[in-house]
């Protein structure tokens, strides 16, 4: 126990070293380390948790961590950069290609998230004259779609949104004063709801499906 709990500690610390020159690289800003270390260990908690010491867990692993640089990163500069997410999705397509052989399902994902968050982006712009939010995140959307699979992109997509609305409370109570005009990175909202579809996103549509609809 001690052994695994010190392992997970030193991969946390060396995961989050690694995010943070990434960051700094991809946003040219400072990048908060201890902040980044402490997800970056959370990350790997949650890993072992869930999938333990295998390959499997250890390809996860590195998608979150994909997926913490990218959303600092659009926390820090309100973008998101296009090669960070085309990476992350030829990382998912290749695991699914190689480990799982089921690339079909990550493909028909990808094509979920990235049309349905093109049809949002589209839609407020037309509506509103403006963006809901950047293409980036409707990128990211494709990518984490290839991830995720079908039932967990559409999950991801619509929790993202509630996420999201968490997070600016939360910032709120915390003094930040953010406006209704006011641009607010999504990308990080997009990441957490990833993350939790992964862990929670099949014991919760089971429950959805027991509860409303038998």
């Amino acid at each position: 126990m001690i052994i695994e709990f010190i392992s997970m500690m030193l991969l946390g610390i060396f995961s989050g070293t690694i995010a943070i020159k990434l960051i700094q690289f991809f946003s040219e800003e400072k990048a908060q380390p201890i902040s980044v270390v402490v997800l970056s260990t959370l990350l790997v908690v949650l890993g072992y948790y869930k999938y333990g010491i295998t390959l499997i867990g250890l390809y996860h692993l590195v998608f979150w961590m994909g997926l913490l640089v990218v959303g600092w990163v659009d926390y820090l500069t309100l973008s998101i950069v296009d090669f960070t997410v085309y990476a992350l999705g030829l990382w998912a397509f290749l695991f699914r290609l190689f480990l799982i052989g089921n690339s079909v399902e990550g493909l028909i994902g990808g094509l979920v998230g990235f049309g349905l968050f093109l049809g949002i982006y589209l839609g407020a712009k037309w509506v509103y004259k403006k963006e809901a939010f950047g293409f980036g995140d409707v990128l990211l959307m494709g990518s984490v779609g290839i991830y995720l699979g079908f039932k967990l992109t559409l999950l991801a997509s619509f929790l993202s949104f509630y996420v999201a609305l968490v997070g600016i409370g939360i910032q709120k109570t915390l003094g930040k004063k953010i406006g209704l005009k006011q641009e607010v990175a999504f990308g990080p909202a997009i990441c957490m709801a990833v993350i939790l579809s992964v862990m929670y996103g099949e014991t919760w549509l089971n429950w959805y499906v027991k509860t409303f609809l038998f």
